[in-house]
C-alpha cells in the first residue's frame, strides 16, 4: 500500500474510531441524566436507533426489517423490541413498532455533545460544509440532529458487523463489544494501554460484562493481555474492520444533516433580528 494511502487510511480509521468512541460516551452520559444503567447500552441503543431512522423518515419498522438494516439476528431484534415494549420505551401495532411518547421526549444521548463530535470527524474524514436539509416525517425537537445522530451510530455498528462476519468474527458482532474494542484500539493509536478497571471506567461496564465480552476475542488471539493491560492483536489494528468508504460518507452525511439545521436556525435568528430593527 503506498504511503500516501496507507496514511489516509489511518486517518480515516483514527476518525471513525473517536466518533464511535463519542459518540458512546454522549451515549453514557444522556443515560447517567435519565438514571439508566449503563449495561448493554450499546446495543440498546443500536435498536433504539433503528426505530429512530424509520420512524423520523416515515418508514414502517417491523422486527425483520429492523433485522436486515442492523445486521441483528431476527431473533434478538424480537427480544429487545418486547423488552422495549414492555419498559415503555417503544409501542406496537400490529407487527409494526415505534418510539413511545417518553422515549422521543427523552434524547437518550447527550445532543450536543453528540452532535459535536460528528462535526470533528466529518471535517477530519473530508467534510467541506455542505448542507443536507432532508424533512423529516413528524416535528419532534431537534429532529434533525436526532436522524443524524442515529444514522451514523446505526451505519457505523452495521458496517463493523458486515466486515466482522466476512471475517469469520461472529462472536465479536454485538455493540457492545464493539464498543470495547474500539476503545482498545484508541489506546493502542495513543500508546497508552488500558487496564480492565480503567476499560470499566471508559466505557461504563462492569469488569466481569467486560471479561465475558473479551472472552472469545481473546481465546482467537485478536486481544491479549500484557502486563495487566488488554491489547489488540497486530492483525486486528493493520486491518480495517469495515467498509472506510462508506463509513466516512454517513459521517459526512450526518455532519451536513446537522449544518442545516444550524443554517436554518441562524437565518431564522437573522430575520427576527430584522424584523425587531423594522
Amino acid at each position: 500500500m503506498p504511503s500516501d494511502v496507507r496514511a489516509r487510511t489511518e486517518i480515516q480509521r483514527l476518525a471513525l474510531g473517536e466518533v464511535f468512541a463519542g459518540l458512546m460516551s454522549a451515549l453514557r452520559e444522556g443515560y447517567r441524566q435519565q438514571g439508566w444503567p449503563t449495561v448493554m447500552m450499546a446495543e440498546a441503543f443500536n435498536l433504539a436507533s433503528g426505530i429512530y431512522v424509520n420512524f423520523l423518515t416515515g418508514k414502517p419498522t417491523t422486527a425483520y426489517k429492523l433485522s436486515l438494516s442492523l445486521a441483528v439476528p431476527r431473533t434478538t431484534v424480537q427480544r429487545q423490541l418486547d423488552k422495549m415494549v414492555a419498559s415503555g420505551a417503544a409501542v406496537r401495532r400490529g407487527n409494526e413498532y415505534q418510539p413511545s411518547v417518553s422515549l422521543l421526549a427523552s434524547p437518550i444521548i447527550d445532543l450536543d455533545q453528540a452532535t459535536a463530535t460528528i462535526m470533528r470527524g466529518a471535517w477530519t474524514v473530508g467534510y467541506k460544509g455542505e448542507s443536507l436539509p432532508v424533512q423529516t416525517a413528524v416535528a419532534v425537537p431537534r429532529a434533525r440532529d436526532r436522524l443524524a445522530i442515529a444514522e451514523t451510530f446505526a451505519g457505523i455498528v452495521r458496517l463493523t458487523k458486515e466486515s466482522y462476519v466476512r471475517r469469520g468474527w461472529p462472536h465479536t458482532c454485538a455493540a457492545d463489544t464493539i464498543y470495547i474494542q474500539s476503545t482498545l484500539y484508541l489506546a493502542h493509536r495513543r500508546e497508552r494501554p488500558l487496564s480492565l478497571q480503567k476499560l470499566s471506567e471508559i466505557t461504563g461496564a462492569p469488569r466481569a460484562t467486560i471479561l465475558r465480552r473479551l472472552a472469545p476475542a481473546m481465546a482467537s488471539g485478536m486481544v491479549y493481555k500484557k502486563q495487566g493491560t488488554y491489547q489488540v492483536a497486530e492483525r486486528f489494528i493493520s486491518a480495517p474492520v469495515l467498509d472506510l468508504d462508506k463509513a466516512c460518507a454517513i459521517v459526512r452525511r450526518a455532519a451536513a444533516i446537522i449544518q442545516s439545521d444550524r443554517d436554518e436556525t441562524l437565518a431564522a435568528g437573522q430575520e427576527e433580528g430584522f424584523q425587531e430593527a423594522g
